[in-house]
């Protein structure tokens, strides 16, 4: 070492501590433009690195894959002047990203940042009327939503939100605009079938083989508007079956061999008016049976096998039979 403790020029450091100009420090203690610091110990002209490899003027790589002079990427395949990527595989107008950085019209992202209308979001960041979405968000007419957010007639549902004509409900047949079936063999707007093969408003089936207003069946064979049957071999009014083998209109049979009014039999083997028999072999009035083998009026038998059963019960002429009955 020298005076001042440093290295000499053919050792290392120089007389001031700085290395010579051969691979070493310079005069001042920076290298040299052969790729070492030069005068005040930082790098070339600029500060920066140069053009092969290093920095140059700038502070920014330039086009032969590092930085231009601005700082950004050059067009070769990096970012251009603009800080953005070009057309040369990166975004740029082309297709690909605009020079404000957002995607471009061709396909991809228009300037203001939202798909155009080839399928892709178009400037209100929605979708276009080729079978994506309108500028308002709503789905258009190709199959899709339509503008007032409802689908359309193509299939789906029309610009009332209910489905129309189009292969969906509408009012000949299927829901109308409330939402309840319509006329036409389908409910109406109450929500209810209607007369003609369906119910009325009152959601009862109507006349004609279906339910009346009051929710019974009609008169054709069916229950009237009173819950019962009707003339006709149905019910009546009273809830009982009327003439011609049923029951009459006070729930009891009449003279065509069932119960006639009063619930009791006719003449000719049937209960009289009042419960009892009635001549030939059946009851009288009083509940006793009547001349020719069966009871008086006393309730004891007149004759029986030829004798006779007398006043009191007692039998007579050929017959010690003694009967009293009840009237049955």
């Amino acid at each position: 070492m020298t005076a001042g403790n440093v290295l000499t020029a053919g050792v290392v450091l120089t007389a001031t501590g700085e290395l010579a100009v051969g691979g070493e420090l310079t005069t001042g203690g920076e290298l040299d433009a052969g790729g070492v610091l030069i005068v005040a110990g930082m790098l070339d002209v600029g500060g920066v690195l140069d053009a092969d490899g290093a920095l140059d003027a700038g502070g920014a790589l330039d086009a032969d894959g590092v930085l231009e002079a601005d700082g950004a990427l050059a067009a070769g395949g990096m970012l251009d002047a603009g800080g953005v990527l070009d057309a040369g595989g990166a975004p740029a107008a082309g297709g690909v990203l605009d020079a404000d950085g957002a995607p471009a019209a061709g396909g991809v992202l228009d300037a203001d940042g939202a798909l155009e209308a080839d399928g892709a979001l178009a400037a209100g960041s929605v979708q276009a009327t080729d079978g994506v979405l309108e500028a308002d968000g709503a789905l258009d007419a190709g199959g899709v939503l339509d503008a007032g957010g409802a689908l359309d007639a193509g299939g789906v549902q029309a610009a009332d939100g209910a489905p129309d004509a189009g292969g969906v409900l509408e009012t000949d047949g299927a829901l109308d605009e409330d939402g309840a079936l319509a006329a036409g063999g389908v409910l109406d707007a109450g929500g209810v079938l209607e007369a003609d093969v369906a119910l009325d408003e009152d959601g009862v089936q109507a006349a004609g083989g279906v339910q009346a207003a009051g929710g019974v069946l009609a008169a054709g064979g069916v229950l009237d508007a009173g819950g019962e049957h009707t003339v006709g071999g149905v019910l009546g009014d009273g809830g009982a079956l009327t003439v011609g083998g049923v029951l009459s209109v006070d729930g009891v049979l009449d003279v065509g061999g069932v119960l006639h009014v009063g619930g009791v039999q006719v003449a000719g083997g049937m209960p009289a008016v009042g419960g009892v028999l009635v001549v030939g072999r059946v009851l009288t009035t009083g509940g006793v049976l009547t001349e020719g083998g069966v009871l008086t009026a006393g309730g004891v038998l007149i004759s029986v096998g030829g004798g006779e059963i007398g006043p009191g019960g007692v039998g007579m002429v050929a017959s010690p039979i003694r009967m009293v009955c009840s009237g049955k």
